[in-house]
Parts: structure tokens; C-alpha cells; sequence
């Protein structure tokens, strides 16, 4: 059996790259929103005096730490095959401007990227139907 799409792979993760660029330069406010989410986690403190059963609470907003973005990140990719998510990671690192002299840093960034990524609504059904229509036109 001969090859007869050389080279498909690779072709389809640059074509799908294109597709996901095109899907955050059209949503580039609701990205940037996504992104706060996943580095923000907001939270409730409640104080409880038991002589006189009064409480109080309080809302509070922190950076997140590893552990969380970490969490956001397991679910974006919770819905795609296994390795792509840290595919994908490496692209968007080798991207972004610090890579050339951190790229732990880069990975880290984009680790950030795709959690919110995994956050924006149709993403799904987004790739799904672009990856339909790629491989209906192949």
C-alpha cells in the first residue's frame, strides 16, 4: 500500500494550528477574559462566632497557583486525544517571545493559553467542524 497523503499528519496539526489561531484572533476579548479566570481564583472566607451565632463572610480574589492552572488545563484537554493538549503546548511555546531564552517559561505560558482556551464556548464544535471540512476537502 502506498502513501498516498505524505506527510498528512503533520499537515493536519499545522492546518488545526491555523484553525485555532483564527478561532482566538476572532475572540481575542473573550481569550484575554478566559485567561484572567484561569490565573484568578476567587474564593469565600466565613467566620462563624459560636457564643453568639453570628457570621460573617467574605469574598477575596488570589493569583493562582500551579496547582490550579495545572487543574484547568487536565480539563481542556479532557475532551481531546492524548498527547495533543502537550502538542499543542509545545507549538504555542515555541511561539511566544521569551522561548528563546526560557523555554520552561514559554511552556508555562502556553500550559496558561490552553487552560483558557479549554474555557471558551464552541471551541469543540469549532475544531470539530473545520477538521470535518479539512478532511472532507483531502
Amino acid at each position: 500500500m502506498t502513501d498516498s497523503f505524505p506527510d498528512a499528519g503533520q499537515k493536519a496539526h499545522a492546518a488545526m494550528h491555523k484553525v485555532l489561531d483564527a478561532f482566538i484572533a476572532e475572540r481575542t476579548a473573550e481569550f484575554a477574559t478566559q485567561r484572567t479566570k484561569v490565573m484568578t481564583v476567587e474564593g469565600r472566607t466565613v467566620e462563624a462566632d459560636l457564643r453568639s451565632g453570628e457570621t460573617r463572610d467574605k469574598l477575596f480574589q488570589t493569583e493562582a497557583d500551579d496547582v490550579v492552572v495545572n487543574d484547568a488545563y487536565r480539563r481542556a484537554g479532557a475532551h481531546s486525544q492524548p498527547g495533543h493538549c502537550a502538542h499543542l503546548r509545545r507549538v504555542l511555546a515555541k511561539r511566544k517571545p521569551e522561548a528563546k531564552d526560557d523555554f520552561e517559561d514559554a511552556l508555562i505560558e502556553a500550559r496558561e493559553d490552553i487552560a483558557a482556551l479549554g474555557l471558551m464556548e464552541n471551541l469543540q464544535v469549532f475544531l470539530r467542524r473545520r477538521s470535518k471540512k479539512l478532511s472532507d476537502a483531502w
